[in-house]
């Protein structure tokens, strides 16, 4: 377990979170990052994992995640957990095509 003095601010947290997950980044993954405005002006880190060419990506966010870096959790270990979520998530969603003139298939 980390000493509490030796923690990352939370800033300094998802910048080293940033860089880890970019590392560890799955190949044939794309990885982006977005400051994302929820109600009330509440903003929050978000990391967006998605296969190439798809346009399926599920969000987590960083803030979640410092808690359990808080409570001992490596910055990498933290990685890879937010990696495995996101990638076990993505096994579980199945692309689909959407073409708006076939109406009949959406009935």
């Amino acid at each position: 377990m980390k000493q509490e003095n030796d923690q990352l601010s939370r800033e300094a947290f998802y910048g080293s979170l940033r860089e880890e997950l970019l590392v560890r980044c799955p190949v044939g993954m794309e990885i982006s990052f977005q400051t994302i405005t929820k109600n009330n002006d509440v903003r929050l880190h978000g990391c967006l994992l998605r296969r190439n060419e798809s346009h399926i990506a599920p969000t987590l966010y960083m803030e979640n995640f410092y808690d359990l870096y808080k409570d001992g959790m490596s910055v990498g270990e933290t990685a890879d957990a937010m990696l495995k979520i996101c990638v076990n998530s993505l096994d579980d969603v199945r692309e689909f095509e959407f073409a708006p003139e076939d109406w009949e298939s959406v009935r």
